[in-house]
């Protein structure tokens, strides 16, 4: 990794440093994988282990410095804020439509929750290793029941906990702990990927309000006879959607 460069903090950078976290990361790349998409390389602490490997490797960064970094060394390095990205124009300019891609990255924390909706929505994203603040990762995983985040997620994926990243393992180290997740493609999602964001829509809305009954919040925003639906599908209106099973979670949004 390069060190003369300094973090941007308004870009939310922390360089990860730590061998035994960037080996972890590594690991998880699946045999199947045709090419890796790095998102915010900075200097290059991941990317230099990428580069070995024999796939092709396209890098994603909003910071000027290290695009042009990596372009004097001939790497495809595309200048581009990956939370706006049209992927399906990235995909196709770079010939990757019909590759499997594995996304690489350690996000900005600031950005880390609407990106990682955006790349779910993509189906070359077949395998995703990425690193995120401790308690944003833990909804995605489901360590307190249903969420928004962990309900999309896992209507696509298997989503797995590769490893703790203490705060010491990056320069400058951030405040709080990281846990970097691999999401593996489910073969047969939960929900068709082609609703994607009519399931991210529904649930927005179902989870705007965590405090509140069922009754109340989908009162909201639900179409007409939902309410007799969910006495004929014994649901019971007084829970609050983080206690809802996936039956009943996908039970509602067929009649949304």
């Amino acid at each position: 990794m390069n060190q003369k460069f300094s973090a941007n903090k308004k870009l939310g950078q922390h360089f990860l440093k730590d061998k035994k976290v960037i080996l972890d990361i590594l690991n998880s790349m699946p045999e199947a994988t045709h090419s890796i998409m790095e998102i915010g390389p900075g200097p290059g602490a991941i990317t230099d282990h990428l580069l070995t490997l024999d796939r092709k490797l396209l890098l994603i960064e909003k910071d000027q410095r290290f695009v042009e970094y990596w372009k004097q060394k001939n790497i495809d390095c595309l200048f581009l804020d990956a939370l706006k990205a049209d992927w399906d124009a990235v995909l196709n300019n770079y010939n990757l439509q019909h590759e499997k891609i594995w996304i690489v990255s350690n996000l900005p924390y600031n950005i880390s929750a609407p990106l990682t909706v955006n790349l779910m929505s993509i189906s070359s994203f077949s395998t995703m290793t990425l690193m995120y603040q401790k308690e944003v990762a833990e909804k995605i995983l489901g360590t307190e029941g249903m969420c928004s985040l962990y309900a999309l997620a896992h209507a696509y994926f298997q989503v797995h906990k590769i490893c703790l990243v203490k705060p010491g393992a990056f320069i400058p180290p951030p405040k709080v702990d990281s846990l970097v997740l691999l999401y593996q493609r489910l073969l047969q999602p939960k929900v068709s990927l082609m609703e994607f964001r009519r399931y991210e829509s529904f649930l927005r809305n179902l989870f705007a309000y965590p405090r509140k009954q069922l009754n109340s919040v989908l009162a909201k925003f639900m179409p007409t006879n939902w309410q007799e639906q969910c006495k004929v599908h014994d649901i019971d209106l007084t829970l609050r959607a983080e206690k809802l099973s996936w039956d009943q979670l996908l039970t509602l949004y067929s009649f949304f």
